[in-house]
C-alpha cells in the first residue's frame, strides 16, 4: 500500500512538473509570437515620427542624478531624416531633406552642411544622438535571446488608457563587441507593448553596475513615448535645419577632446568665422593663399601670458610677408576681452569665441594653444600649453612654411 501511495505521489509530481515546464513552453511562446509582432509592425514601415523622453537615473554611492531629455525620431524612407537630442549642454540633430544634411553639435555650438542624401552620422556626432530604436525594433526577433511576460500594465499614452504587455528580455551577446566589453551577466529590459497595435510605449532597463576608483556607479535608464505617428503623412518643416542664433557653420563636426579632434595634423582646416570685438567677422577661408597662425587664450591664463610675446615676434616680423595672425579668446565675453586688451594689447586680429567653437573644430582644449595652417589650408602645426621649447618650435614650424 505505501508503495503504491509513494507510485502515486511521484507521478503526481511528474504530472505537476511536466504541467509546470509546458506552462512555461507555452508562455515564452506567447512572448515570441508578441516580439514577432512587434518586429514586423516597425520592419514594415515607411515613415516615422516619434517624441519622446529619455530618463536616466545615475547613482554614485550616496549621491543621485536624474536627468531629462526630450529626443525626436523621424524618417521618410529612403532618404529623409530627423533625429535629435535635445540638451542645453549635450544636445545634438541629425537632420536630412533628402538631397542636403545638417549635423549640428550644441557642445561647440556648431553645424555642417553637405549635399549628400542622409547617411551613417558622424563618429563624434553619433555618441550625442538618440539610440535608433525603430531599428532595434524591428530586429527584435532576430536578436532577442531570453524572453517572458511579465503581465499587463495600464499606461496613459495621449491622454488615453492603453492595455499593454509587460515584455522581459535579454537580447544576444554582441559579437562585433571586442573581448571583455560584454556585461558578464545579461542586461534584461522591460517594454511595454501596446496589446492592439503593437507599438511599443515605454522602455527600461538597468545598466551593469560599475566600479570606479572605489566609487559604485549604477544607473538606469527609461525611454517613455509620447507621439506615435507610423505611416502616416510627415511635414516637410521637420525636415528642415533652421541654425540657432549665433551658429557657426564647419566643413566636420568634432567633438572636444575626440580622438578625431587630436589627429587634426594634415587635415583641411574646419570652416570657423568669429567675430572681433568691433563686430566684424573674420573667416579662415577667406585667407586662403596666406599662412595663418591661431593663437588661441584668455586673460585669466598664466602661460598666455607667456605666449603672447613670442605671436607678438612673429606676427612683427612676417604680417607683411604673409602671415595673419589670429588671436582668438576662448570662452570670455566681449567686456572682459576690451577691459583687458585696454592694458595688454595682443597682437594680430583679436576674435571672440564665446560659444568655445575652436575646441572641437582645432583641439584646442588646452591653453594656450597654437595652430598653423598652411596657404593650401592644411593644418600643418599645433602645440598646447607653454615650454622651454614654445619659441623655438614654432619658429621652426614658421621656417617650415617659407618664413626666415
Amino acid at each position: 500500500m505505501k508503495q503504491l501511495t509513494l507510485s502515486i505521489a511521484v507521478m503526481m509530481g511528474l504530472l505537476v512538473s511536466t504541467s509546470v515546464a509546458q506552462d512555461h513552453k507555452d508562455q515564452k511562446q506567447h512572448a515570441l509570437q508578441l516580439v514577432a509582432k512587434v518586429s514586423q509592425t516597425y520592419s514594415t514601415l515607411t515613415s516615422y515620427y516619434l517624441e519622446a523622453t529619455s530618463i536616466s537615473d545615475d547613482y554614485q554611492d550616496e549621491s543621485r542624478q536624474l536627468s531629462e531629455n526630450p529626443i525626436i525620431l523621424a524618417e521618410i524612407k529612403p532618404n529623409k531624416r530627423h533625429w535629435e537630442l535635445k540638451n542645453p549642454f549635450g544636445g545634438a540633430a541629425q537632420i536630412s531633406d533628402g538631397t542636403t544634411t545638417w549635423e549640428y553639435l550644441v557642445q561647440n555650438h556648431q553645424f555642417s552642411k553637405s549635399a549628400a542624401p542622409v547617411g551613417k552620422p558622424s563618429q563624434d556626432l553619433a555618441s550625442y544622438l538618440p539610440e535608433d530604436h525603430v531599428t532595434r525594433y524591428a530586429k527584435l526577433a532576430e536578436t532577442v535571446n531570453d524572453v517572458r511576460i511579465a503581465g499587463s500594465e495600464t499606461l496613459t499614452f495621449e491622454g488615453k488608457p492603453v492595455d499593454c504587455a509587460l515584455l522581459e528580455f535579454t537580447t544576444k551577446p554582441d559579437t562585433n563587441k571586442p573581448h571583455g566589453k560584454t556585461p558578464l551577466s545579461p542586461v534584461w529590459r522591460k517594454v511595454w507593448v501596446d496589446k492592439t497595435r503593437f507599438w511599443v510605449l515605454q522602455e527600461s532597463w538597468k545598466d551593469p553596475e560599475i566600479n570606479f576608483v572605489g566609487v559604485t556607479m549604477r544607473s538606469t535608464k527609461t525611454i517613455v513615448f509620447k507621439t506615435i505617428r507610423l505611416n502616416q503623412p510627415i511635414a516637410d518643416s521637420v525636415f528642415a535645419f533652421v541654425p540657432p542664433k549665433s551658429a557657426l557653420e564647419v566643413e566636420e563636426i568634432f567633438a572636444p577632446g575626440s580622438q578625431r579632434a587630436a589627429k587634426v595634423i594634415g587635415k583641411d582646416a574646419p570652416g570657423l568665422a568669429l567675430p572681433a570685438l568691433d563686430g566684424t567677422i573674420t573667416d579662415i577661408k577667406a585667407l586662403r593663399g596666406k599662412t595663418v597662425l591661431l593663437y588661441v587664450w584668455t586673460t585669466w591664463c598664466v602661460p598666455c601670458h607667456e605666449t603672447a610675446p613670442i605671436v607678438k615676434k612673429a606676427n612683427d616680423r612676417w604680417k607683411d610677408k604673409g602671415l595673419a595672425v589670429l588671436a582668438i579668446d576662448r570662452g570670455e565675453n566681449k567686456d572682459v576681452v576690451a577691459s583687458y586688451l585696454a592694458k595688454h594689447p595682443a597682437a594680430g586680429t583679436v576674435l571672440l569665441d564665446e560659444k568655445n567653437v575652436v575646441a572641437g573644430s582645432f583641439d584646442t582644449e588646452g591653453l594656450p594653444t597654437l595652430v598653423i595652417i598652411s596657404k593650401d589650408g592644411k593644418i600643418v602645426y599645433k602645440s598646447s600649453g607653454f615650454g622651454d621649447t614654445t619659441e623655438t618650435d614654432l619658429m621652426a614650424a614658421l621656417k617650415g612654411q617659407g618664413f626666415e
